[in-house]
């Protein structure tokens, strides 16, 4: 797990489950200057313990993940009483139909494809913190 060393001073603090570190490295200087901390966690079956005592206030999941996927581990996340109405976004490879009903069935908040657009991606993360 890299943590961003400016977290004790953030006021919101975002995670990125994803064993790929493209979406951080896509984040990170999109939120630079502002008061959010931003930690990768590169193995999705920790996520559950990591945020049991200090849940994020936004999570990025990709939904293609080996052991576990998105998906899957979205829906566990929302029986989690520190996770259930934390906004979860879903990171799709692209979004489709069948996708759009998976991304609900899961209980996740919203979904982005990855191809996504660096200002999109703001425009997400504005619009779940300011929430």
């Amino acid at each position: 797990m890299d943590d961003d060393n400016s977290a004790l001073a953030a006021n919101w603090h975002i995670a990125c489950i994803d064993p790929d570190p493209a979406l951080t490295q896509t984040i990170r200087p999109l939120i630079d200057g502002a008061e959010i901390s931003l930690v990768q966690i590169t193995d999705p079956t920790q996520a559950l313990s990591l945020f049991a005592q200090t849940p994020p206030n936004l999570i990025f999941l990709q939904a293609q993940m080996p052991v576990i996927d998105g998906y899957e581990l979205c829906s566990l996340m929302r029986k989690s009483p520190s996770l259930k109405n934390k906004p979860i976004i879903l990171i799709l490879p692209k979004k489709s139909l069948l996708d759009n009903a998976r991304v609900k069935m899961a209980g996740a908040t919203d979904a982005l494809d990855s191809q996504c657009s660096g200002k999109d991606l703001l425009r997400m993360i504005f619009r779940y913190l300011s929430s």
